[in-house]
C-alpha cells in the first residue's frame, strides 16, 4: 500500500515515481558500499548489525538526522555515519528499501495536507490484524489514514496475563480462579497506603502463551504469569535481606560496564541500596541487575565471567578518588581509551536478551539532574486525600526552557521551594489513562523517561504508608530475588525465587475499574492493561486515548469445523497442563465422523491417502484444492509426492521445495551419480565445492575449458592436471582439484564393493557433508532430516548387489523426480507442515505420522512437559484446519534417521475417547482397534508377515560360516541363519563387537570375500 501511495504522490516529498524497491540483497550491497565510503571496518561492525539498527530506527520514524542527534556510544556513532551514507546511496540510485515504504509514506501523509485529506476521505474503514505486532510507523500510518472517518478495527492479543488456576481474592474475602471471573464481579483491590476495598471488574481477556515466569516469595506464595505481565516490585531497605548484585550499567556518550554491589552500602550516614548509590557515583543513566548472589565472591566471579563472555569492561566511568593517583581507574585518559576501543553496546544487548531482560526497562534510572535527562513519575493510588483513589503525576527541573515548554502545552508549573529557580509540575487524577495522556502531551515537547510506581503498601498493621513504600511497575521477567511485593494485608513479602520456563497454556487478565490492581494468590498485581514491549506500549496507550469509544469483542465461536472435529480437538488440547475447561462450539451440527487409519509403513500411508483422495473426489465431489495432507517434518512429504506422481494426482507443496528438488537431496544424488558415472559434468559442477574446498567458480570454469580442449570429462581432467605443464590453474587450485578427484576415485571403488546404504553413509562421511549439516542450526537440522529420508529410501536397495543397487536406485529416482508434466499452477492436493498451516482451512484434512517421535517429535519429548504441550498445540492446530472430513494416520513401521524402525502410535490418539473416532477397516492394512494397546505394534507386524505374500520375501542369502560386513560393527562370521515369516534372521559373531542378532530386511550387510 505504501509503495502504491509513493508511486502516485511521492514526488510531493522528493521521491520520483520510477523509484526502485531494493530487496534484502540489494539493501545489503548498498549498505556495504556506504560503509566502505565511510571507512568502517566490516569485521568490527558487520553490515547485518548496522542494517538491523537502521531498520529499527526507520520503524520508529527516526531518520538519519535524528539518529545522529541521538547516537550514544561508539556503535551508534558508527551506525549514524553509515545511515547517512546509506541514504545517499539510495538517493543516488532512486531506490527505497522496504522500511522506507512505511517511513516515507508516513512522512508524505504527515507533511502534505492535501494528500493526507485525499486518502483520509478514501479510506472509510481500516482493519489491522495482529495488532500486538505493529510497530510505531505502522501505528502512525493507521492513525493518519483514520483521521477523518475514525472507523478502525484492530484484532490482537494482550500480552500480559496470569495462568489459569490463579486464585483472585473477591470483595467478600473468598477466592475464585481467574478464568471464572466475569465483568461486573467485585474483587478486592488496593486503594493506596495499605487499604483494600471492593472494585468492579470491567473486562476479562484470555490468550495462549508459550512462556511463563513463576515468582515465589518468602511466605511460599507463588504467582505465575507471562514474562511481560506487570507486577509491583522493588528493593526496600529494612526488608530486603543483605544480598550481592552483579549489574550492567550504561552512561550515554561513554558506554556500558559491569560491576558488583550489595543491598546495604556500608560507611554511609544513612544506608541506601548499593546500586542506587553506585549509579549516582558513576553518573549513570540506567542500570540492570543481571544476577543476585548470597556472597560477594559469587557476584564478583559472575562479573568477570560475563565481562569475558560479552566483552563488556568492568572499569568505572568516573575516575576513582583516593590517595592513589597513578592507577588505571584514576586516569580519565585511559578510561576513555578503554571505552572507545570496545563496542560494549553489542555485548550489553546480547547479555540482556539472553537473560530475558528488557533493554527498555532497566531496574534503576537515577533521578533527573538537569535538562539532559528528564523524568516523569506516575504513581498509582498515590494520592489519598479522599475516599476515591487518585493517581499522581510529577515532574521537576531547574531550567527555564523546560518550564516554558510545559507551560506552553497548558500545564501549571510551580516553584519547588520558595525563592528557588527549580520548578515542579504535579497533579492528581481519578483516571490513570488521563495521566498517561498528559505524558504523551509532554513527549510532544521533549523526550522524557516514564517511571511508573504504585503506592499500595502500608506497614501491615495500621495502614500508614512509609516514605519508601512505592514499588515500581516491573515486568515479571525483571523481578529478581530480594525484591519485595505487597501482600493481601498491605505488608511486604520478599521474593525468593524467579523461574522462567517454556510452557504453552492459556492465560487470563482482568481490568479493574479505577484502581487497576487486584490480589492474585495473595499478592497484589497490576491488571496489565498496558504492554511492556517498547513501541507496542505507545501504540496501546495511544489507541486507548485516540479511540476512547472503542469496543472490545471476544471471539469464541468456531465457524470452520463440524462438531465431531471440534470434539476431537477439545479431547486433545484439554490435556495441556493448567488449561481452562473451555470448549469451542459451532452451529454446524452433525458432520462426518473422524477416521483413524492404521497402516504398516509410510509407503502404505501414502497409498491410503491417495485412495481416500480419489474417493472424496468421486464420491463427495470434493475438489483437489480442498484436500490437504499435514505432517510434522518436511522429510515426510517424499512418500506422498511419489504416490501422487505415480497415480497422476496433482499436488502442491506449500511453503517448500519438492523433495527431489531440495538442495541437500540433489547434492547427495550428485555424489552418487558421480560414483557410477565419472563423466557426469553437471554432477561434478554441483559438488566439486560442496562442502567448500576452496575451489571457486573461476577455477571450475578454467578446468572446464581445459577439459573441453582435451576432450575429457571435468573429473578426468582434474585427475590428470599434473600431465599439463601449461595449465592455467594455480598450485593451490590444482591441489584442491586433485584431492577431490582422489576422493571420488575412492568412493567409485567403494560403489563396486559395498551395498548402496553403506556407500551413501561413506559419501556423507568422507566428503564432509555430514559434518557440514550437523552444525546444530535449525536450518541444517531440517536439511539433515531430508538426507536421512533419502538414506531410508536407499536402504530398500540393501539386498541388491553392488553396483546394480546404486544404478537401480538412481534410475528409479530419476523416474519419480521427473515432474516436467506437473503443472505447478494447477489445482492440487496441498502438502504442508503443521507449522505452516495455521490460518488455512480445507474440506478434507489428513494428518500423517501420528506416532511417538514424530508427533510428538522426539526433540519435544526430550524437553519434557513443555515440549509435549507445544506438540499437542500443533496437533490441535492441524485438527481444526478441517471443515468436514478429518483423517488421522499412523504407521507401525517407519524409516527414521535412515533406517526402518518400529513406531508406536502417538499419545495424542490415546487421548481421544473411543466413541469420538471411527477406526477404518482396510483390507490391505493391519486390523488394530487400539493402536496404543500393549503389543499393538508387534501384532501389526506379525499380521503383515502372515498375509498372503504381503511383500516378496527375499530368499535365504547367508549360510553358517560366511564372512559378512556391517557399517557399524565391521566384519564377522555368520553363526546361524533362520528363515521366518518375516524373512531371514542371522546370528553373527563380529570380530570386535561380539555376537549380534539381525533381521536381514532391517540390516545393511554384505558378503566379504577374500
Amino acid at each position: 500500500m505504501g509503495a502504491r501511495m509513493l508511486r502516485r504522490d511521492g514526488d510531493a516529498v522528493g521521491i520520483p515515481n520510477s523509484f526502485t524497491i531494493y530487496d534484502e540483497a540489494d539493501r545489503l550491497a548498498a549498505l556495504r558500499n556506504a560503509m566502505r565510503a565511510e571507512g568502517l571496518d566490516e569485521k568490527r561492525v558487520t553490515p547485518s548489525r548496522v542494517g538491523h539498527a537502521i531498520s529499527r530506527a526507520k520503524n520508529e520514524l527516526i531518520d538519519a538526522r535524528d539518529y545522529q542527534a541521538r547516537a550514544d556510544g561508539t556503535f551508534e556513532g558508527h551506525v549514524a555515519r553509515a545511515y547517512w551514507a546509506y541514504e545517499r546511496e539510495l538517493d543516488a540510485a532512486s531506490a527505497l528499501d522496504f522500511d522506507d515504504l512505511l517511513l516515507r509514506t508516513v512522512v508524505l501523509l504527515r507533511d502534505v495536507e492535501p494528500i493526507r485529506e485525499y486518502y483520509q476521505t478514501r479510506f472509510r474503514h481500516l482493519f489491522v490484524d495482529e495488532y500486538q505486532d505493529t510497530n510505531h510507523a505502522q501505528y502512525e500510518m493507521v492513525k493518519l489514514l483514520a483521521g477523518h472517518h475514525r472507523n478502525v478495527t484492530v484484532v490482537g492479543d494482550d500480552d500480559q496475563c496470569l495462568v489459569a488456576g490463579t486464585m483472585v481474592t473477591m470483595a467478600d474475602g473468598s477466592t475464585r480462579p481467574i478464568e471464572a471471573i466475569r465483568p461486573g464481579d467485585m474483587v478486592m483491590s488496593g486503594f493506596g497506603s495499605g487499604e483494600f476495598r471492593a472494585a468492579r471488574v470491567t473486562d476479562r481477556r484470555c490468550r495462549v502463551t508459550d512462556e511463563i515466569v513463576s515468582i515465589t516469595t518468602r511466605t511460599r506464595r507463588t504467582i505465575t504469569s507471562t514474562p511481560n505481565h506487570t507486577h509491583f516490585a522493588s528493593h526496600h531497605l529494612g526488608t530486603t535481606p543483605q544480598l550481592y548484585f552483579t549489574y550492567l550499567m550504561n552512561r550515554k556518550g561513554v558506554g556500558y560496564r559491569l560491576g558488583t554491589t550489595q543491598v546495604h552500602t556500608n560507611g554511609q550516614a544513612k544506608p541506601v541500596v548499593g546500586y542506587r548509590q553506585r549509579s549516582l557515583q558513576e553518573r549513570a543513566d540506567a542500570l540492570w541487575i543481571v544476577s543476585t548472589h548470597a556472597s560477594e565472591n559469587e557476584a564478583r566471579a559472575e562479573e568477570y565471567i560475563l565481562s569475558l563472555q560479552y566483552q563488556i569492561p568492568t572499569i568505572p566511568f568516573v575516575p576513582r578518588l583516593g590517595r592513589s593517583t597513578n592507577g588505571l581507574v584514576h586516569d580519565p585518559r585511559y578510561i576513555k581509551r578503554v571505552f572507545d576501543a570496545v563496542d560494549g553496546q553489542a555485548g550489553a544487548r546480547r547479555l540482556l536478551a539472553e537473560r530475558g531482560l528488557s533493554f527498555d526497562h532497566p531496574h534503576h534510572r537515577p533521578r533527573s539532574r538537569n535538562s539532559s535527562r528528564r523524568r516523569v513519575v506516575l504513581t498509582l493510588c498515590g494520592d489519598r486525600r479522599g475516599a476515591t483513589p487518585m493517581h499522581r503525576i510529577g515532574m521537576g527541573g531547574n531550567d527555564a526552557v523546560g518550564r516554558k515548554a510545559l507551560e506552553g502545552i497548558g500545564l501549571s508549573i510551580r516553584p519547588s521551594k520558595r525563592d528557588s529557580r527549580s520548578w515542579r509540575f504535579e497533579t492528581s487524577r481519578k483516571s490513570f489513562s488521563e495521566l498517561l495522556g498528559i505524558v504523551e502531551s509532554v513527549r510532544t515537547v521533549f523526550d522524557v523517561e516514564l517511571v511508573m510506581q504504585a503506592g499500595l503498601a502500608g506497614d501491615g498493621t495500621d495502614g500508614k504508608q512509609s516514605r519508601h513504600a512505592s514499588l515500581e511497575f516491573r515486568p515479571a521477567a525483571s523481578v529478581s530475588p530480594g525484591m519485595v511485593m505487597v501482600d493481601h494485608n498491605g505488608a511486604y513479602d520478599v521474593v525468593e525465587t524467579v523461574e522462567r520456563r517454556a510452557h504453552h497454556q492459556p492465560v487470563y487478565d482482568i481490568d479493574v475499574e479505577w484502581t487497576h490492581n487486584f490480589i492474585a494468590n495473595g499478592l497484589v498485581t497490576h491488571n496489565s492493561v498496558y504492554g511492556f514491549r517498547g513501541a507496542d506500549v505507545r501504540n496501546i496507550l495511544a489507541f486507548e486515548r485516540d479511540y476512547p469509544d472503542a469496543r472490545t469483542v471476544t471471539l469464541e465461536q468456531n465457524y470452520r469445523s463440524s462438531q465431531p472435529i471440534l470434539d476431537i480437538a477439545h479431547a486433545v488440547i484439554r490435556n495441556n497442563p493448567e488449561r481452562a475447561a473451555k470448549q469451542l462450539w459451532t452451529e454446524l451440527r452433525g458432520g462426518e465422523p473422524v477416521r483413524l487409519i492404521s497402516v504398516y509403513d509410510e509407503r502404505e500411508e501414502a497409498a491410503a491417502v491417495s485412495n481416500e483422495v480419489e474417493n472424496l473426489i468421486g464420491r463427495e465431489g470434493v475438489s483437489l484444492g480442498e484436500c490437504a495432507v499435514l505432517y510434522r517434518t518436511n522429510a515426510q512429504s517424499r512418500a506422498f509426492e511419489e504416490a501422487f506422481l505415480r497415480r497422476g494426482i496433482p499436488y502442491q507443496l506449500v511453503g517448500g521445495v519438492r523433495f527431489y528438488d531440495r538442495r541437500e537431496v540433489k547434492d547427495v544424488l550428485a555424489y552418487l551419480r558421480l560414483c557410477v558415472n565419472p563423466r557426469d559434468a553437471v554432477s561434478f559442477a554441483r559438488v566439486v565445492n560442496t562442502p567448500r574446498r576452496k575451489i571457486g567458480d573461476r577455477t571450475v570454469a578454467d578446468l572446464e575449458k581445459l577439459a573441453r580442449r582435451k576432450g575429457l570429462a571435468p573429473l578426468e581432467a582434474a585427475r590428470r592436471l599434473d600431465e599439463d605443464p601449461d595449465s592455467p590453474l594455480g598450485a593451490a587450485a590444482m591441489t584442491a582439484l586433485q584431492n577431490f578427484a582422489a576422493l571420488m576415485d575412492r568412493l567409485a571403488a567403494e560403489a563396486n564393493r559395498v551395498p548402496l546404504p553403506v556407500l551413501a553413509e561413506r559419501v556423507l562421511d568422507q566428503t564432509g557433508y555430514r559434518a557440514m549439516l550437523q552444525d546444530g542450526s535449525p536450518e541444517n537440522e531440517e536439511r539433515w532430516n531430508n538426507v536421512m529420508e533419502l538414506l531410508g529410501l536407499a536402504g530398500e536397495y540393501a539386498d541388491v548387489p553392488p553396483p546394480e543397487g546404486l544404478q537401480q536406485f538412481l534410475e528409479n529416482v530419476a523416474l519419480v523426480s521427473d515432474v516436467d508434466s506437473v503443472d505447478d499452477s494447477a489445482q492440487g492436493v496441498m502438502l504442508i507442515t503443521l507449522h505452516q498451516v495455521k490460518g488455512l482451512e480445507f474440506s478434507a484434512v489428513f494428518i500423517a505420522g501420528m506416532e511417538e517421535g514424530l508427533l510428538p517429535h522426539q526433540r519435544a519429548m526430550e524437553e519434557g512437559d513443555a515440549g509435549i504441550a507445544e506438540e499437542r498445540r500443533l496437533a490441535y492446530v492441524g485438527i481444526t484446519r478441517a471443515r468436514r472430513h478429518l483423517y488421522l494416520l499412523h504407521a507401525f513401521r517407519r524409516h527414521l534417521f535412515g533406517a526402518p524402525q518400529l513406531a508406536q502410535a502417538s499419545r495424542f490418539l490415546a487421548e481421544i475417547p473411543r466413541e469420538l473416532i471411527e477406526v477404518a477397516r482396510r483390507a490391505a492394512g493391519p486390523l488394530v482397534d487400539d493402536a496404543r494397546a500393549p503389543g499393538a505394534v508387534r501384532r501389526a507386524v506379525q499380521t503383515r508377515a502372515v498375509q498372503a505374500n504381503p511383500v516378496l520375501i527375499a530368499p535365504q542369502r547367508y549360510t553358517e560360516g560366511m564372512r559378512v560386513g556391517h557399517q557399524r560393527y565391521g566384519e564377522g562370521t555368520v553363526l546361524k541363519s533362520t528363515m521366518t515369516r518375516a524373512g531371514e534372521e542371522l546370528v553373527i559373531k563380529f570380530d570386535e563387537h561380539g555376537v549380534k542378532i539381525f533381521a536381514v530386511s532391517d540390516a545393511v550387510l554384505w558378503p566379504v570375500t577374500g
